[in-house]
């Protein structure tokens, strides 16, 4: 029995790492096309200190392995990116495929966001 649970485990981690190999990586430099599903708007952040955010999100299909090595969030693995530009809620509980720009907000969130949408369509 012991020794199931020990393949089970190995099994796994062996996934675990098989899908972070997968994750797409993003340009930072020029704008990068991406899919999944807008939710929200989701808050984060504290009142308090003036760093609180509410933003519609995309939950990516793939996990994006994101690392602008020009910003200081430094490198991430992300399944949902916070969306900062108007006019998605529109496309609340959809599937879609968006061109966008994505960059390291670390002041507010301490991590990457979609800062600007350059085009946006439904999918199935």
């Amino acid at each position: 029995m012991q020794n199931l649970f020990r393949v089970l485990a190995i099994s796994l981690m062996l996934l675990f790492f098989q899908i972070a190999a997968l994750a797409k990586p993003i340009s930072f430099n020029s704008a990068s096309q991406i899919k999944g599903k807008i939710v929200g708007p989701i808050s984060s952040g504290q009142v308090e200190d003036g760093n609180q955010i509410t933003a519609y999100c995309l939950q990516v299909e793939r996990t994006l392995s994101l690392n602008d090595p020009n910003s200081s969030c430094g490198p991430q693995e992300v399944d949902s990116l916070p969306i900062l530009a108007e006019g998605v809620g529109q496309y609340k509980g959809q599937k879609v495929r968006m061109t966008v720009s994505i960059r390291c907000i670390e002041s507010k969130l301490g991590g990457y966001a979609i800062e600007r949408v350059h085009a946006i369509r439904t999918v199935r």
